[in-house]
């Protein structure tokens, strides 16, 4: 196996199953695999984008798949994934985190024109979203940071949530952070499971807006959601104190 483990931890499966697992760089045979997995479930279950209603217009669908097909282009970005800790091989991938190192100089708005410039309207309602969270916070004008480590997506699988992973996959991002130098990590946890999971690693809440302001803003309904969308921080972990 030449790709790096970040970490290896020990859990439970919902039905009381002990499992050995660890977070390990993705494969880069495998990259296609986790956009379809991205593509399946996270698409389908994160707030915003279960709001915007991505997944049931096929078209919307078919232009989400080019936005992400972009993303496996971008030289800032790094996937890492969880699986089970047996042998070299990665085996089913049962969590996918994705992160992008974003420079001082970074305009987000090019990456909003992205994603909607195919004017369907689902792209529309989910950039008006990201759109006006981004410009109530800016954590590299916020924080004075030369650079910065920013979420782009955590994906557990339907039947491993629960389970701590996401929790892990925060710890990866803060040792990532160390590895590159970068004094902070952070982005928008919009659903319970984000927000338990930072709040468990000892993440900082520093900005917060309310579910029932967007969604009267954007005329949209956030199923399932808690009560504030919450942009969350972190530092570095450095590979000693895991």
């Amino acid at each position: 196996m030449t790709e790096k483990v970040w970490l290896r931890f020990e859990t439970k499966s919902k039905d009381g199953t002990a499992l050995k697992l660890r977070i390990q760089d993705l494969p880069s045979e495998r990259v296609d695999e986790a956009m379809e997995l991205r593509l399946k479930h996270f698409v389908a279950d994160e707030v915003v984008h279960k709001a915007a209603g991505i997944t049931k217009n096929p078209e919307a669908v078919e232009a989400y798949k080019e936005y992400l097909n972009m993303l496996k282009q971008d030289p800032r970005r790094s996937t890492v994934i969880c699986c089970e800790d047996i042998g070299d091989d990665a085996g089913d991938i049962l969590g996918v985190s994705g992160v992008s190192l974003v420079k001082e100089d970074f305009n987000w708005d090019q990456i909003l024109e992205m994603i909607k410039k195919n004017c369907l309207e689902e792209a529309r309602k989910l950039t008006a979203v990201f759109k006006a969270t981004s410009d109530m916070y800016q954590p590299v004008k916020e924080l004075n940071l030369k650079k910065y480590l920013d979420d782009d997506t955590v994906l557990v699988m339907p039947g491993y949530r629960g389970c701590g992973i996401a929790q892990q996959f925060l710890k990866t991002r803060r040792l990532q952070c160390a590895e590159l130098g970068v004094l902070k990590t952070g982005g928008w946890m919009t659903g319970y499971g984000t927000q338990i999971a930072a709040d468990r690693d000892g993440w900082e809440t520093v900005f917060e807006v309310k579910y029932e302001d967007l969604a009267r803003e954007h005329d949209l309904v956030f199923e399932d959601a808690p009560p504030t969308m919450k942009y969350m921080i972190a530092g570095p972990l450095a590979s000693s104190e895991k």
